[in-house]
Formats: structure tokens, C-alpha cells, sequence
């Protein structure tokens, strides 16, 4: 018990001093381009040059593609992808509703409430 203690207490010691249990040490980039824009900024972004609107919803329908590839090799549900009007819709209100999220989040949000269709086997 009492050298469980010890571990307990010299390890995060350690990790801090090696730098390997440091913050910096552990921060990882997951998602650039316009996933990384708040929606706020996507929104902001729209309204002001039309055309940009092309790259979020590329952006968009890569990440969703990206999705059903791992949920299909995986047997887990799918998102239809023919309907990106309909998918950009939905994220523009959910982003109206949570301006402060990132647009990736509003796309993964898109993908749990639209993934219905069972993959095929």
C-alpha cells in the first residue's frame, strides 16, 4: 500500500520533470482548414464572400466521407450524402443556436443526428 502511494506521488513528479506528462508535450492539431472556424466565423465568413461558402461545404462533405468510411468498415451506421443543401441547412441553424462551437462540431453534431442508414455488409 504505502509503495502504491509512493508511485502514485513520484510518477506524475517524473512525467512533469521528463516533460512527457506536460500539456505541450500532449496537444495535438485534429482539425485545420474550416473545421477549425467557430461558426460564428463560418457564418461571418458566408455573408461576407459568397464563395467561401464552397470550401466549408467541402470541407463538410469530406469529414462526413471520411465518417461513413470508418462506420462502414466498422458495420455502423451511415449518413446519406446526395442532400448537401439539406445537410448545409441544418448546420446553419445548429450553428445559429451554438455561434461559439467550431464548425467541425456542427458537422460531427449533422452525423449523429442524420447517421440512420445501416451499412452494408
Amino acid at each position: 500500500m504505502q509503495n502504491r502511494l509512493l508511485l502514485n506521488m513520484a510518477l506524475p513528479l517524473v512525467l512533469g520533470i521528463s516533460g512527457l506528462g506536460s500539456p505541450a508535450a500532449a496537444q495535438v492539431t485534429a482539425v485545420a482548414g474550416a473545421g477549425s472556424r467557430s461558426c460564428t466565423q463560418m457564418q461571418a465568413d458566408v455573408t461576407d464572400l459568397p464563395n467561401t461558402r464552397r470550401a466549408y461545404v467541402s470541407w463538410m462533405q469530406g469529414y462526413l466521407s471520411g465518417r461513413n468510411a470508418a462506420s462502414e468498415a466498422s458495420g455502423l451506421a451511415l449518413i446519406d450524402l446526395a442532400d448537401y443543401q439539406a445537410q448545409w441547412d441544418w448546420i446553419v441553424s445548429w450553428c445559429s443556436q451554438r455561434p461559439e462551437s467550431a464548425f467541425a462540431e456542427a458537422v460531427g453534431a449533422l452525423f449523429g443526428d442524420r447517421s440512420s442508414m445501416p451499412a452494408r455488409n
